[in-house]
């Protein structure tokens, strides 16, 4: 039967406590922004179709008050609620075209035209000549019939709805690999623990490096991006990528001692000395250093 140390049970009271704070943070930096985001265009999507004189009965708007009152999240954030939300209610934006004015449609169509370039170049391209032809009024008129206006506004809205939803599907997608790598980390780390008591200290070092290493990258980036939150996922697994580099950093010294490739001046059997804390940490902090010392120490074996 494994007998548990103190210092086993303060380390894995950490990692959970850990686990459970970065998902806290995940939902409250990207989660929840996206979530009242979303909530904001209900409530402008409704008025949109108030403005517009569309009936309580309408597919449209039952769209909009299906989407707003599926379950938010159960338990963890995946961003399930956002994405189906953002979907359907682009759906039904689209459907708004039909009731609008031709003067709006040619109004929107000239908003749309300044939008192209966040397209794809081909289908920018694509749609160039379309948006022209509805905006090109002509020696004897509009080109097209306000029926044609209305179908071609819908078509583009869908066109750069599609485009925006397939690029959310991806960071969606980001984060829930990311919540899968935490918990799957977070069982590493916590298995090593438990198995090894000598490993806390190198694992809390490792963790301290790799978050070291990403704060200090965030502090000196010279622009900002606007991800749906894509950037924070790095930081949030640094800790524990650290940990498990800067625990496998020791184990390979240990083994390169071991085989006798390798001298070192300090003792490794003491993971409480602060020499060997300190290595855990810069194996953490320097991913190419873990990197160039496997490589180089799997040419000598």
């Amino acid at each position: 039967m494994i007998s548990i140390e103190p210092i086993q049970l303060l380390g894995i009271a950490f990692v959970l406590v850990f686990f459970g704070v970065s998902e806290t943070l995940r939902w409250y930096l990207i989660g929840r922004p996206l979530e009242v985001q979303l909530e904001s265009r209900y409530d402008e999507a409704l008025a949109e179709a108030d403005r517009l004189g569309v009936p309580d009965d309408d597919p449209a708007r039952e769209l909009i008050g299906k989407a707003r009152a599926r379950p938010r999240r159960h338990g963890l954030w995946t961003g399930a609620y956002e994405l189906s939300g953002w979907m359907e209610l682009h759906r039904a934006e689209e459907m708004f075209t039909s009731r609008m004015e031709h003067e709006e449609v040619r109004a929107r169509l000239a908003q749309e035209q300044g939008l192209l370039p966040s397209l794809p170049p081909a289908v920018a391209a694509a749609w160039t000549p379309v948006l022209e032809r509805n905006l090109d009024q002509g020696k004897d008129g509009p080109k097209v019939t306000p029926e044609q206006a209305r179908a071609d506004l819908a078509a583009v809205l869908n066109v750069r709805h599609q485009s925006g939803d397939d690029r959310f599907k991806v960071y969606v997608d980001l984060n829930r690999r990311a919540l899968l790598l935490g918990a799957t980390g977070v069982l590493l780390v916590g298995g090593l623990m438990i198995l090894f008591d000598e490993a806390v200290p190198v694992l809390l070092g490792g963790a301290l490096g790799g978050f070291l290493s990403r704060l200090r990258r965030i502090f000196t980036a010279t622009d900002t991006p606007s991800d749906y939150g894509a950037s924070w996922v790095p930081l949030l697994l640094a800790p524990l990528v650290g940990a498990l580099t800067g625990w496998a950093g020791i184990a390979l010294f240990m083994l390169a001692k071991a085989l006798g490739v390798m001298s070192l001046s300090i003792s490794l059997d003491d993971t409480l000395s602060t020499p060997v804390v300190a290595l855990a940490l810069l194996f953490g902090f320097a991913e190419r250093l873990f990197e160039g010392f496997s490589s180089s120490l799997a040419d000598r074996a």
